[in-house]
């Protein structure tokens, strides 16, 4: 049996018809529905009178007790939202965009975004809905931030990303007698390992599961060098790294595509050191500025190498 209403009317029939006359908004006409309603005695369950206002139980019995608590003219009135809100505004909608495509400035997470909104806008919004707001509508993710060194100087990073006029004079001083073509190189190593890990196993709440482990590692590393422009690349491998393996490195690689005159821009590794080697004459050797290994083409290719376990297949 469903709960039977008792909630009283203090106002007569008239006085609520009078209020219905002046209202003009649809949720308040619907609320003096509810009070005429009951004032008439024409419903007796509170799921009877839910199901003729087409609304939930739960909307109605909170309207109820609203009224019981307020009175009729506060009843009516729009309830202020002491809650965080779930809409998220075309205005907030831009900021977040914009700061979501800054790579210098990241949230450290949703929960920093929430507040910076709550700083800038000053509006609080829901923790859950600006989650889905910025993985659905803006393509946020969480990722691992490339370091940034604190020494970095931004003006040699400038100089730098001028690199076409620096190809441009490479080119214009070379004997074009010698050479059938020019490329550029992005060169640097990186070791790939294997080391035993411990995953998860299923077992009983309070059962710690054993299981047997052999601490093994194995590791080499690769030195390579690609192309951004047509793709061309010569790898190595060896374990090591140091100025005679550079040496030795520049000089087979000098040898693929002897008539090609190959532009490699290296790191400042301390083995990269040149005062002592032999470059071979088709190879020239450009630095990039201290602290900005993301200048390095060369180690998104290692990033994708290892994220994609292309390489740890083979030691394996």
């Amino acid at each position: 049996m469903g709960k039977v209403l008792q909630t009283k009317i203090s106002e007569s029939i008239e006085i609520l018809k009078s209020h219905k006359s002046k209202v003009d908004n649809y949720k308040s006409s619907k609320r003096l529905d509810s009070l005429l309603l009951l004032k008439r005695n024409d419903y007796s369950r509170l799921e009877d009178l839910a199901i003729e206002l087409e609304i939930s139980v739960t909307t109605l019995r909170r309207w109820l007790n609203r009224y019981k608590s307020v009175g009729l003219t506060t009843f009516l009135k729009k309830e202020t939202r002491n809650g965080p809100y779930s809409i998220i505004t075309p205005e907030i909608h831009e900021g977040l965009k914009k700061r979501l495509s800054d790579p210098d400035n990241p949230f450290n997470g949703f929960w920093d975004a929430q507040n910076w909104i709550q700083e800038t806008y000053g509006v609080e919004v829901n923790y859950k809905s600006l989650w889905k707001h910025i993985t659905t509508k803006l393509d946020g993710r969480l990722k691992i931030p490339r370091k940034s060194h604190i020494k970095k100087d931004p003006q040699t990073k400038e100089a730098f990303l001028k690199l076409p006029t620096t190809l441009a004079q490479v080119r214009d001083s070379l004997n074009k007698d010698n050479y059938d073509s020019i490329n550029l190189y992005f060169q640097d190593e990186s070791r790939f390992g294997l080391m035993t890990l411990v995953g998860s196993c299923l077992s009983a709440i309070g059962v710690r599961p054993k299981v047997h482990y052999q601490h093994k590692f194995a590791n080499t590393y690769l030195w390579g060098s690609y192309s951004p422009i047509n793709g061309d690349s010569f790898v190595w491998e060896i374990n090591g790294v140091d100025t005679t393996i550079f040496e030795h490195y520049l000089e087979e690689f000098s040898k693929q595509n002897a008539r090609e005159y190959k532009i490699i821009v290296i790191d400042n590794a301390r083995f990269h050191a040149c005062q002592n080697i032999e470059i071979p004459d088709n190879i020239y050797l450009l630095r990039i500025p201290p602290y900005t290994p993301e200048l390095n083409l060369c180690e998104q290719v290692w990033q994708y190498i290892k994220q994609h376990g292309i390489f740890i297949k083979k030691l394996s």
